[in-house]
């Protein structure tokens, strides 16, 4: 069963920015994976892939490289990070759609992501650390967590072991 590019753009279109972002996520993922299963069976600098995707941690890689700071926010290399990731991402991003539009979503994910990446050039500048790439969308994914414990500080998340429980207000004081 073949499916044509009309049923993807179709899929596409109708799907929210959560379902857009994860789809994203995962296949650059899958991508970046082959590569590095090409890499190893051509006994080619692993390395040199993993650079292609991950932010540098000086200045010097970064004026070389300068699509990292946007790409390394998509991109996982291990599958664990990836589930996690996009567990979190699923759960948070939904109630965040809820409260917001797909564009303001979208807007945390991509500033969180470079407000990650900032953070860590600096830190890795001012501390002198040995080089170390960063990858993931875990300062992306964070930000939308944030926004809504910032913005939403009254919602009330049930655990699904226990859903009738409900968060009782704290006592004033």
């Amino acid at each position: 069963m073949a499916i044509s590019t009309d049923k993807i753009r179709a899929r596409w279109t109708a799907s929210n920015i959560i379902t857009r972002l994860i789809t994203v996520n995962v296949l650059l993922f899958i991508i970046i994976r082959l590569g590095d299963i090409i890499c190893n069976f051509a006994s080619a600098d692993q390395a040199w892939w993993l650079q292609i995707w991950a932010m540098p941690s000086d200045m010097a890689n970064l004026a070389i490289r300068p699509w990292t700071p946007i790409l390394y926010m998509f991109a996982q290399f291990d599958v664990l990070h990836l589930l996690f990731n996009m567990l979190w991402l699923y759960g948070f991003g939904t109630i965040m759609l809820q409260m917001s539009t797909p564009r303001q979503v979208f807007g945390l994910y991509i500033y969180g992501g470079l407000g990650g990446a900032a953070a860590f050039l600096a830190g890795m500048t001012l501390t002198g650390l040995d080089p170390a790439p960063l990858i993931g969308s875990s300062a992306s994914v964070m930000c939308i967590v944030a926004a809504i414990a910032t913005t939403a500080v009254n919602l009330i998340m049930p655990h699904p072991s226990a859903p009738h429980l409900r968060a009782s207000p704290s006592p004033s004081r």
